[in-house]
């Protein structure tokens, strides 16, 4: 019946089974719901993790994050919803991919925005004024916006091309 429990160690305990007036039913553990159980079958789980037979686990953090462990359940992939974003150290922390707009990932890294990357047929990848293009893997080779329309082109270390947008005075 609704309102009712069933306690696992007896009536004194608080691990019990409840079934509540919404037609679900509640799992609790030393007191503490654990999760519940809806007649639509929604599973919700209310603390702790949940774990697999293969012993991969999903974990609901404090923060609102879910944290999952391993990659062999998930080598289908993850969904993640529209406008949301991914975070890699930890869920709490500021290293992390967000879908901005439609189409648009802005991928962060301590926080900053390091690239986006548009969708126009992948025609466009952005990053921030004044960031470093390099083409050696980090080295002395890049192409570097210096300031406002003003691009330098730099192989080992030196300023071979300069290319400056002056308006009504003239290009260089």
């Amino acid at each position: 019946d609704e309102g009712q429990k069933l306690y696992f160690e007896g009536m004194s305990s608080d691990s019990y089974l409840y079934r509540t007036t919404g037609d679900s039913y509640q799992f609790y553990g030393d007191g503490t719901k654990l999760f519940s159980i809806a007649d639509t079958g929604v599973v919700k789980i209310w603390a702790g993790d949940l774990y697999f037979e293969n012993g991969e686990n999903i974990s609901n953090g404090t923060d609102g994050y879910l944290s999952f462990s391993g990659g062999g359940i998930f080598s289908a992939g993850i969904s993640v919803p529209a406008e949301s974003l991914i975070r890699f150290d930890g869920g709490s922390g500021h290293t992390y991919i967000e879908e901005s707009d439609s189409d648009i990932l802005d991928f962060y890294v301590g926080g900053v925005k390091a690239l986006s990357i548009v969708e126009e047929a992948i025609t466009s990848i952005l990053i921030p004024a004044t960031w470093k293009f390099y083409i050696d893997g980090g080295g002395d080779t890049y192409i570097h916006e210096v300031s406002a329309d003003k691009v330098e082109f730099s192989v080992g270390g030196d300023d071979m091309l300069v290319l400056e947008e002056k308006g009504d005075d003239g290009n260089e």
